[in-house]
C-alpha cells in the first residue's frame, strides 16, 4: 500500500493531517526506513481509540507527550521504566488506562494481558515501536485468537528481519 493511500484510509485524506478517523481492524504493522512517519500514524491511532486499555511499549521514549494528552483526556497512566519492577496493579487491565513501557527492563506480562482478554470486555490495543525482544515475546495463541476478544495489535519497526515470522504472518503488513 502506498503513502498516500495510506492516509486516506486512515486520516480520510492523502496529507495525513487531522483525526485518524478510520483505524485498522486488524493486527497492523508498519513497515519502513527512519523518519517515514510510523510512530506518527502509531500515535494518531492512539489518540483515535477510546474507552479502551492501552499498552504502549516503545525503545525510544518517544510516547511521554501522548501519555499526557491521554491522561488529560481522564486515562490512569501507569509509566514503566527499564529499571523497574513489574507489579501486579502496574498491569492491571482497566478501561481508560495506559500502561507505557519506556525502553527495555520489564517485559509485558502477555499472560495477564491473555487471562483478561479472555474473561472482559474491555477494548485493549497493544503498541509496539521498534521493540522487537518484546514483539517475538507474543504467544502465537494469543494473537491468533485476539481479534475476536476486542484485542488488537499495532506495531512499527524499519524491517521483520529480527521478528518472529510465524507472528509477522498474523499481521497487516503495510510499507511506508
Amino acid at each position: 500500500m502506498d503513502v498516500k493511500k495510506l492516509k486516506k484510509l486512515i486520516y480520510g485524506n492523502e496529507t495525513g493531517k487531522g483525526v485518524a478517523s478510520k483505524v485498522p481492524q486488524m493486527h497492523t504493522m508498519f513497515l519502513g526506513p527512519a523518519a517515514t512517519g510510523k510512530t506518527q500514524i502509531i500515535k494518531d491511532i492512539i489518540a483515535a481509540q477510546e474507552n479502551d486499555c492501552k499498552i504502549i511499549i516503545s525503545t525510544y521514549n518517544e510516547y511521554h507527550q501522548t501519555v499526557q494528552e491521554l491522561e488529560r483526556k481522564g486515562y490512569a497512566a501507569v509509566t514503566l521504566s527499564a529499571q523497574d519492577e513489574e507489579t501486579a496493579i502496574s498491569f492491571n487491565i482497566e478501561r481508560n488506562k495506559v500502561i507505557y513501557i519506556n525502553g527495555y527492563g520489564t517485559p509485558p506480562n502477555y499472560g495477564e494481558i491473555w487471562d483478561r482478554m479472555l474473561k472482559s470486555d474491555i477494548k485493549i490495543r497493544i503498541y509496539i515501536d521498534g521493540s522487537s525482544p518484546y514483539f517475538n515475546l507474543i504467544p502465537y495463541e494469543m494473537l491468533s485468537i485476539a481479534r475476536s476478544h476486542n484485542c488488537l495489535f499495532f506495531s512499527a519497526f524499519q524491517d521483520i528481519k529480527d521478528l518472529e515470522k510465524g507472528l509477522v504472518a498474523q499481521f497487516q503488513t503495510i510499507q511506508l
